[in-house]
């Protein structure tokens, strides 16, 4: 997926690079946690993401996105409330509008795939594919 890299402000220091990376996809700006590469800034790059979620249970998840919103919705640094569409099992897949996630192994039932939820996102990591 292609991203815009705007940011990247690191933690610790300039050698050890872990921090914030905050980049734009479809218009809008988001930031996600990084860490072991140095990001071109002003460039756009191909990107992975990857997460971190609180627990929540089963009606939470299904009940949750009432209104079949697809968007990521930022409530501080990393942590956004993703509301989205199951697009695939084997991992469970979900599009969120500007970004895509795998969300693990919780199901294996298909009829789940079409499906709207809501997924609390704790942590936004962000990774360069390979052949960026």
């Amino acid at each position: 997926m292609k991203v815009r890299i705007i940011s990247a402000d690191w933690h610790l220091s300039q050698e050890i690079l872990e921090g914030t990376v905050t980049f734009e996809i479809g218009g809008l700006t988001y930031q996600a946690f990084s860490c072991s590469y140095r990001y071109p800034i002003g460039q756009e790059i191909d990107v992975g993401f990857t997460h971190m979620s609180r627990d929540h249970t089963w009606e939470e998840r299904f009940k949750g996105n009432p209104e079949n919103k697809k968007a990521l919705f930022p409530k501080g640094g990393w942590a956004y409330d993703g509301f989205g569409q199951i697009t695939g099992i084997k991992p469970v897949v979900a599009d969120f509008g500007p970004l895509s996630l795998e969300l693990g192994w919780w199901t294996n039932d298909e009829r789940v795939i079409g499906e709207f939820i809501y997924w609390p996102i704790t942590e936004l990591e962000i990774y360069p594919k390979k052949d960026s």
